[in-house]
């Protein structure tokens, strides 16, 4: 028997789910193991289970475990993170010729940018965990989110003094979208709400549960957006060594013009002082016989 926080399987269940699991890795794929346990067992236990299937399987089979109860291959987690990798030099490329981080780049932030790290909050990671763990309830039910509207509070216009303080609030707001507007934009790939979307939409992820990809999208923003720093700096580098190469070769050829420039101007010079000079001898000789 397996024991989990809140409830427990026979060994010949785990067994059975081992050998899906067991297949699912080989395949560089992932399983959804819920289907598999019985409904009583909560999200946590699902992920205690996995976890105990983990510790049996043989260590060169290699998963992750996301949402619910989703076990993936760490190969097809770097495969993925590989293909998103593959897109980066075009679009580093466009950026870095439009400037689009210049103001980055020429704070003092920008300059140790390829050392930065890049973390996500943790508060997040914990949102994320614990909104994919509770859509399941324990006791054979199954869990639902409830989702509440945030309501905004009415000022009070008919009192004294209201319409100036509504004044004020309008004035903070200008000034605080002024300051947002002035902050030079964010180095990453994509954002983690686009990253999180473009995980939905690859086929290898198809009747994958949507919980795993906020979770996935958590875990490979970082590394992606470190990368995508990295690459962007150094083009940006090499793009700045190249302009710097073509000024020095401008500015030489423009010197080589203005000193055959100067050159024939003072070949010309002595050209004209020696006929001159030549014309004078002759008008002399000419009048008085020299």
């Amino acid at each position: 028997m397996y024991f989990f926080s809140s409830s427990c399987v026979t060994s010949q269940l785990l067994n059975a789910v081992e050998i899906s699991v067991d297949e699912a890795i080989s395949a560089e794929s992932w399983i959804d193991v819920t289907s598999l346990l019985p409904s009583i067992l909560s999200a946590e236990d699902c992920r205690q289970a996995l976890q105990a299937i983990r510790d049996t399987m043989s260590s060169k089979k290699h998963f992750r475990v996301y949402g619910e109860g989703v076990a993936m291959a760490d190969e097809l987690v770097a495969k993925i993170q590989r293909t998103f990798e593959e897109l980066m030099p075009d679009q580093a490329k466009k950026d870095v010729a439009s400037g689009k981080y210049e103001k980055v780049f020429s704070s003092a932030s920008g300059l140790d940018l390829e050392n930065s790290n890049v973390v996500v909050s943790t508060d997040k990671k914990e949102e994320r965990r614990k909104k994919a763990a509770t859509g399941k309830g324990g006791g054979g039910t199954q869990g639902r989110e409830t989702k509440t509207k945030s309501t905004k509070k009415k000022k009070g216009g008919n009192k004294r003094g209201g319409e100036e303080r509504d004044d004020d609030t309008d004035e903070e707001m200008i000034a605080s979208k002024g300051k947002q507007q002035q902050k030079p934009p964010k180095i990453e790939f994509l954002s983690m709400e686009a990253l999180e979307q473009k995980l939905g939409d690859v086929s290898a992820f198809a009747d994958c549960p949507e919980e795993v990809f906020a979770e996935l999208a958590t875990e490979l923003y970082p590394a992606l957006t470190k990368r995508y720093r990295e690459l962007v700096a150094s083009m940006r580098q090499s793009s700045a060594v190249a302009a710097l190469h073509d000024k020095r070769k401008a500015h030489a050829e423009l010197q080589d013009k203005v000193n055959a420039a100067i050159g024939m101007a003072r070949l010309f010079e002595r050209g004209a002082a020696a006929a001159f000079d030549g014309q004078v001898r002759h008008s002399l000789g000419t009048r008085f016989g020299l």
